[in-house]
């Protein structure tokens, strides 16, 4: 089954999409679903207006849109600097798995949308390592944080990412270092002009300044999702390991690549500290480094039926996840949590 999506074909591609729709099945049929209760940062309260009476299904049609945008550039990425042995649409075909976890995933949510910019962020940031004159793309990997920061304010925390990507491909130095906060700082200075001259920056202000205000975060998580998380922290570590053992078959930038990802999401994580009302839909940030980290396992793992068995153990507990609540009204053995 692994084996349909290991290739970097048009039909590979078409059985992505396949995949896509029968793991989303029931947003589809029932896009109420799909309800946003993410709070976003300053730029996108603002164009929220746009699309706040638009039908449900328009969220989940430009979501996917993104999930496929996003997926796409994670596998561009793995083909270009060669983290998988062979070029492959695995890491899409991950990427769009994990991105079917839960119904707070198909929703146009300001998480979702700030993403876009981190990986495009992350795209400059891995290249530098060809610039004699990194000028513009140093501004733009501050520019593009910058603006998913707008969008969803605790991603101000992967400007630490982009002085790791300096340090690590670039002699760090306090110029090009100005540079990157530089572009960052940008869409601020754009948006504080917009709400000075619109005389929206006073609720501006208080509407940042309340969102700066640390609680206490629950999930009230069933036990078919905690184990599916850490069944994919176990690939994860597994495949981190594994990546260790083979890593002088790789080029030295694919080793820093791969460092870099691991750093990724860490801050992914952590930026949930500054979340005030945080939700799952918060942590698709992760399904960026995970997406190849779990290619890399599924397409090094020398048995093809064991690598078959892990990844249907992962679709079928997603699966499990989306369906639970209706499981446990047939069997209500199934009803723990």
């Amino acid at each position: 089954m692994l084996a349909i999506f290991k290739n970097n074909k048009p039909t590979t591609f078409l059985a992505i999409l396949i995949l896509f729709i029968l793991l989303k099945i029931n947003v589809f049929i029932a896009p109420e679903l799909a309800i946003n209760k993410q709070s976003g940062g300053i730029l996108y309260n603002l164009l929220s207006d746009l699309f706040s009476n638009t039908h449900p299904y328009f969220g989940i049609f430009a979501s996917s849109i993104l999930i496929f945008i996003q997926g796409n550039i994670v596998n561009q990425l793995c083909n270009k600097y060669k983290l998988i042995d062979s070029l492959t649409l695995l890491p899409l075909t991950i990427f769009v798995i994990l991105s079917s976890i839960s119904t707070e995933y198909a929703v146009f949510s300001p998480a979702l949308v700030a993403n876009t910019f981190i990986i495009l962020s992350i795209r400059k940031g891995l290249s530098l390592h060809k610039e004699q004159k990194p000028i513009l793309k140093l501004y733009d990997m501050g520019f593009l944080i910058g603006l998913s920061s707008l969008i969803y304010s605790p991603y101000i925390l992967f400007f630490i990412l982009s002085i790791i990507l300096l340090s690590t491909f670039r002699i760090l130095n306090v110029k090009e270092l100005l540079i990157c906060f530089l572009g960052l700082l940008t869409p601020y200075l754009f948006i504080t002009s917009y709400l000075f001259l619109t005389d929206k920056l006073p609720g501006a202000t208080v509407e940042v300044l309340n969102s700066l205000v640390y609680q206490t975060h629950h999930f009230d998580l069933s036990l078919g999702t905690y184990i599916l998380i850490d069944y994919i922290l176990v690939l994860y570590i597994i495949s981190d390991l594994l990546f260790l053992n083979n890593k002088l078959k790789h080029s030295i930038h694919a080793r820093h690549t791969f460092m870099i990802f691991n750093y990724f999401l860490i801050i992914g994580i952590l930026s949930a500290l500054l979340e005030k009302d945080l939700f799952l839909s918060h942590f698709s940030i992760t399904f960026i480094p995970l997406s190849i980290y779990l290619a890399y396992i599924f397409n090094n793992i020398k048995k093809s039926k064991f690598a078959d068995i892990l990844f249907f153990l992962l679709i079928l507990q997603i699966l499990y996840c989306q369906y639970q609540s209706k499981l446990e009204q047939f069997l209500p053995f199934m009803n723990y949590k």
